[in-house]
């Protein structure tokens, strides 16, 4: 058995000799001959070498600053390390895989331009990045517009679609109905929905009162307050 690929300048051919079961060895001797044994020598290739001469860029566009930073550096650290574990074992293809970090400052309009900049100044092959649905409905069109590639990390409302966006989060009836469906049977049947105020929050409630509604629980009260908001006593 021969495992090759292409960049044969990455890789060298090990050989190693391994038992292969009897009812293995009963088939190789109807397709290779009689000559066939119990023992194999099987041609393996290991990365040897990592080309950083030409890498693979990708942007990983977060806030590092700003309300959402406490949600999304864990996001981008985790994108980061496995970054790094990849290339640790030889990148892509013998690739080095180089990260473009960029802070998008929790606001929507500064994820739309990085995208923007990081796709026609840093020229990078795809994109890891947002975390609100604000800053995601905002990066769309610039996505769409330039036929690009987005992967988003985390939970969404749903309702929306696009080829230009790897949907990786979970949506509401993956996460917040069978929150809903649980606190129905174990807490009770009246529920106050509480979010904060922009599109995320707002859809998911929207979609959680139908799910009240069918089980015949009761809305009692529905509040919002701006994103970053500290004091909700008089909720």
């Amino acid at each position: 058995f021969t495992y090759e690929l292409d960049s044969k300048q990455f890789v060298t051919e090990v050989t190693t000799t391994v038992e292969v079961p009897q009812t293995n060895i009963i088939q190789l001797k109807k397709e290779f001959g009689t000559e066939v044994t119990s023992r194999v020598e099987v041609f393996q290739t290991n990365i040897i070498e990592l080309n950083k001469e030409n890498p693979i860029k990708v942007g990983v566009l977060h806030s590092f600053s700003g309300t959402m930073a406490i949600s999304e550096k864990p996001v981008a650290e985790a994108t980061l390390l496995a970054i790094e574990e990849i290339n640790k074992r030889g990148g892509v293809l013998g690739r080095q895989i180089l990260p473009i970090v960029v802070d998008g400052r929790s606001d929507w309009k500064t994820f739309a331009s990085e995208a923007e900049r990081l796709i026609l100044e840093e020229d990078v092959s795809a994109i890891f990045g947002g975390c609100t649905s604000a800053s995601r409905k905002t990066m769309k069109p610039v996505f769409e517009k330039y036929d690009h590639l987005l992967f988003y990390p985390v939970q969404y409302e749903g309702l929306e679609q696009s080829p230009n966006i790897v949907y990786t989060g979970a949506a509401p009836n993956q996460q917040a109905i069978p929150a809903v469906d649980w606190a129905f049977e174990n807490l009770g049947t009246r529920f106050f929905l509480v979010g904060s105020d922009y599109v995320f929050p707002r859809s998911v409630n929207e979609i959680m009162k139908e799910r009240i509604k069918e089980l015949g629980g009761e809305v009692v009260g529905e509040e919002y307050r701006i994103l970053g908001s500290k004091n909700f006593t008089e909720i």
